[in-house]
């Protein structure tokens, strides 16, 4: 095996064993739990799928971010990326 792989390897299996002395069986996380806020919708049908897209598509704007920012998918340079509705 490669040193470096190796090397890898044992400072995964040490931080594995760490943790395990550390915490034991308990679990350090908190349980997953939704925000109160999220609902849980389907589309049932054309036009409240188009709702749904215009909504992710003017939230941008709605809050104030410019068009060519660099992680909006408005932004010019993924043109390519997003379907036309």
């Amino acid at each position: 095996m490669v040193p470096a792989v190796r090397c890898l390897e044992l400072s995964v299996i040490r931080a594995r064993v760490r943790f395990i002395l550390k915490y034991g069986k308990r679990n350090p996380f908190p349980k997953f739990q939704w925000q109160k806020s999220f609902f849980d919708h389907y589309c049932r049908g054309e036009s409240d799928l188009r709702n749904h897209l215009e909504y992710i598509l003017r939230n941008p704007t709605k809050h104030g971010l410019p068009t060519d920012w660099p992680y909006v998918f408005s932004n010019p340079k993924y043109a390519d990326l997003v379907d036309p509705i």
